[in-house]
This record gives structure tokens, sequence and C-alpha cells, in this order.
């Protein structure tokens, strides 16, 4: 999450980006480091006081390491110690820290009223509310060892809240080294961007709650060397632009395209009813359903909106129909894995031509059990796998930053410049093949900003899918209309919770949110 209106698209992966983004500001507006760093106090402070009130958290212990990160909170304990709360400091590290450090704490100690002590084996006392964590931030770049350890083993195997200011201490910003040491944060409020070990699955849990914080950085967009070429970027309103403006008048529904949902097999009709809604409810004009004979019906009943095609077979699809009247296509929803059903998908690779396709649920399973499938991909191909179909599509489990550049080596290797692969997760990254020198390379986005955990429940996917396949059907290319479908999908699913609360929250319920703010 990030406080309100601010969502900068830039990923941190790199504690020299930052190095060089403070630079900038600094040069920018004329200040000195100092400055900065009172800024990052402030916001630290004002969104502290939010979370942990000092009616009910009124005790507050601040580790304080030998950088800049240290710096930062010798500045918070202060500043939380003038606002009516009881804190301590412990300053960690030999001899003398950053300038900006020691500078703060000078402050601090001339200001009486936090109790600073030098001590490098901190075990969290009796009666703390709360432990906030000031040793390390993104320059860490060995294992944490000796007292810091102990130190961070100490807050780990405590009951007490943990707010971890920029970075959990002891992690490394790239993601590249899961098993280090480091804190287990209950929060982290980490300044300008979002870290990207944040967003990995192996080392985001201990971030805990992540709140992105405004310290008045400049618009990195003024700062080209922040990112590279292979950078990942956050998904936001912005990076969206005009694709989010309201519906044209005199338009009419064969303006905003007709939707094939080719999905469901006895026992599974549910599937193919929350993808049709999903198209439906994110726009598209028509949305035709081809499924089994014998769950036709439920269909008719369900979506009475939508058209039905029954295809002759009982409980599974065994026949191709003709495409050609439709704008896109989304398969596999409830699909079943029966081998007429794969013929058909075979079949509609050879007919598709420049018609955009989603290939979800089954669909995906059935193209990994042949990959002599995948070199035929249609041009205009969405795939959105979760997890365990990703694994089954490279072959094999993987988790975090493995996991992210797999995506990014096989959506290369599909071999065609307009596929995107959408994997779903925590944080759904979305990637693209794009050509440099000659050959086609990965590119990733990903949505931190949207979603919530209550989305983790069946059939979240198939409304994402016909969501998609909207999208798709009105013109957009296979990357905008990933790009749109995951942020209204997720935007969805925020504005159903704060209605019905993440542990109600079911697909049907996010399908009637589409549209709201």
């Amino acid at each position: 999450m990030s406080e309100q209106g601010y969502t900068p698209s830039i990923i941190i992966s790199r504690g020299e980006q930052v190095r060089v983004w403070d630079r900038a500001t600094l040069a920018a507006e004329g200040i000195a480091s100092i400055e900065l760093m009172q800024r990052a106090v402030g916001a630290v402070v004002q969104r502290f006081v939010l979370d942990y009130p000092p009616a009910s958290h009124k005790r507050v212990d601040v580790l304080i390491g030998p950088g800049d990160n240290g710096g930062d909170g010798a500045g918070v304990a202060g500043a939380l110690a003038m606002l009516g709360y009881s804190v301590r400091a412990y300053r960690y590290g030999a001899g003398a820290g950053s300038a900006d450090l020691e500078q703060m704490w000078t402050r601090l100690g001339a200001g009486g009223n936090v109790a600073c002590f030098r001590d490098d084996a901190y075990a969290t006392a009796q009666g703390v509310h709360v432990v906030v964590d000031a040793l390390f931030g993104v320059g860490t770049s060995r294992p944490l060892e000796g007292d810091y350890a102990k130190t961070v083993a100490a807050m780990n195997g405590g009951t007490v809240p943990v707010v971890s200011i920029d970075v959990p201490s002891g992690q490394s910003i790239d993601g590249r080294h899961p098993d280090w040491p480091n804190v287990h944060a209950t929060h982290t409020y980490t300044f300008g961007a979002i870290k990207y070990s944040a967003l990995l699955s192996d080392t985001g849990p201990a971030w805990g709650t992540p709140v992105v914080l405004d310290i008045g950085l400049i618009d990195p967009g003024r700062v080209p060397e922040l990112r590279g070429a292979d950078d990942p970027t956050i998904l936001t309103p912005t990076e969206l632009g005009n694709q989010l403006s309201p519906r044209r008048r005199f338009t009419h529904k064969g303006t905003w395209g007709h939707v094939l949902v080719m999905a469901g097999s006895r026992g599974h009709a549910g599937a193919a009813l929350l993808a049709g809604t999903g198209a439906y409810r994110a726009g598209a004009g028509l949305v035709t359903f081809y499924v089994p004979s014998d769950i036709e019906s439920i269909l008719q009943v369900g979506l009475p909106e939508a058209m039905t095609i029954a295809d002759p077979g009982a409980g599974h699809l065994c026949e191709l129909l003709d495409i050609a009247p439709y704008d896109s296509v989304v398969i596999g929803p409830g699909l079943g894995k029966h081998l007429d059903t794969a013929a058909v998908l075979r079949d509609l690779f050879e007919v598709i031509g420049e018609t955009p396709l989603v290939i979800d649920a089954d669909a995906l399973n059935l193209l990994s059990l042949d990959r002599r499938l995948s070199a035929k991909l249609p041009p205009n191909a969405v795939l959105t796998p979760h997890p365990g179909e990703f694994a089954r599509l490279v072959g094999r489990e993987l988790a975090g930053g493995a996991r992210l550049a797999a995506l990014q080596k096989y959506v290369a290797g599909l071999g065609e410049p307009n596929a995107v692969v959408v994997l779903k997760d925590q944080y759904t990254v979305l990637a693209k093949a794009e050509r440099r020198a000659k050959e086609l390379d990965g590119v990733q986005a990903i949505n931190f900003y949207y979603g919530n955990p209550g989305m983790g429940t069946g059939g979240m996917g198939d409304v994402l899918s016909g969501v998609i396949g909207a999208q798709l059907a009105r013109g957009l290319s296979t990357w905008d209309a990933a790009r749109l479908g995951v942020y209204l999908h997720a935007r969805a699913g925020d504005s159903a919770a704060r209605v019905l609360g993440e542990r109600a929250l079911l697909a049907g319920d996010l399908a009637k949110y589409l549209g709201h703010p």
C-alpha cells in the first residue's frame, strides 16, 4: 500500500538507485542530506501514529544502526518522545557512524526525554508495545552476524510488533538472498518507492504490511538513470493513460466487441459463468458461451444477457465451432482435460489467426501436457497462470526472484512479440517479450498497489480471464488489455472488500463491483 494518492511506478532493486535519487533531489532542491532525513522522519512518525496510537502503544524501543538508517531511527525516537511516547533508544556499532546519524544522535541525547543506550545485545523487554527497527537499510550486502543476528532473532522470537524503517534489517533488496537472517516486521515504512524484495514470495513476507511513504523525492522521470532497461515497473493508473476514459457517445454493443467464452464441463459450469460475467461487467458489448450441452441451461439462467451455443458433447467440449464472428476468445475456465478437449485446443490454435485469445486454467494445463503446442501459440495470446499452473508450464516449482526470472525467460521463449503472461499471485506480475538486439527478452510490470488477500478464493481467475477478454474484444493490444484487466480486477476486489470484508469475499461479488471506484 501507499499513502493516499502516492503511487510511483518505479521499483527499487539496488542500493545505488536510492543514492542516485537522493543526490538528484538534494541537487534539484538545494538542500542538505540532513533535511531529507528529517522529511523521512516526519513521514515515518505521521504513519506510526496512525498504526500505533500512543493510547495503546505507549512504550517504544528504537534500535539504531551505524548508518543513515540509524539516523532515521534516532530522529523517529526523538519525535515520538515529543508526542508523548515513552521511548528508549539503543545505539549499535562501535565508533562513529554516518555524519547524519551522529547529528541526529547528538540531538536525541540533548533532548533529555529519551533513554539512550549503547547496547549491542538488545533483547525485547517486558512491557514494550512496539519495536522500531532502524539497524540497516537498502545497503545490506552481506548476511548479519554476531550481535546483529542475535538482536534480529530476539525481535523475531517475540510477540511485540516490529516496525522496520525502509527495509527489514538484514534483507538484500535485490531479492537474491532469501536465506539471509532478517527482521520479520509487522509493518515496513519504505521511502519513495517499493523495494523489489517486498514483491517476492520468499522475501516479501518479512515486510509484513509494506507502506510506501512520500518524502518529497523528485519525480523519478527526472532521473533517467534510476530505471534500467530490464527493471520492472509498477502498474498505476497513470501508466494506463486514456484506457480508463469514459465510453464515447453514439456507440453500441458492436462497438465494444464480442467475446466468445469456451469453458465449462460437467460439475464446472460456474467457472464459465464467472468468466462470462467478468467479460460483460468489464465492458464487452456481447458475450457468447460455447459449452457442453448438458450445462447450457445453467449458463442461460445464470447470465441471461449472454448467448449460448451447445457443443454436441456431453460433459466436455469435443468440437470446434466457427470463431470468425468473435472479436476475442477466452478458453479454459472449468474446461477439463479430456482428450477431445485437447484436440479442440489444438484446432483452435490452427485457425484463430490474429484474433486475440486468453488462455486460462485447464487450457494452460493442456498446454503444459503438450509442449509442441507452445510452438504453435497464436500471435495475440494472453496466458493467465497461477503459480501452480506456471510451474507445470516450465516444468518445476519456483519461488521469489527465481520464479520471476523463469517468467522472463518463458515469455521470451514463446517467440511471439505480442504474447503476454499474467502470473497471478499476491502481487500479480505481467510479462511480455520485447525485441532487443534481434532477440526477444522479457519485460515485466507488477500490480502492487491494488488487490487484497480476500481475493484468494476459487473463481477469481475465471473472472479475470473474462475481464481481459473484454479489453481485447474492444481492440486493445494484448499488453494494454492485460494491464487494464489486472488493474480493473484488483480495484473491484478492493471495492468489494470494503463493503463485504475480505473474509466474506467471493468471485461473484468481485464481478459485481467491476467499474466501482
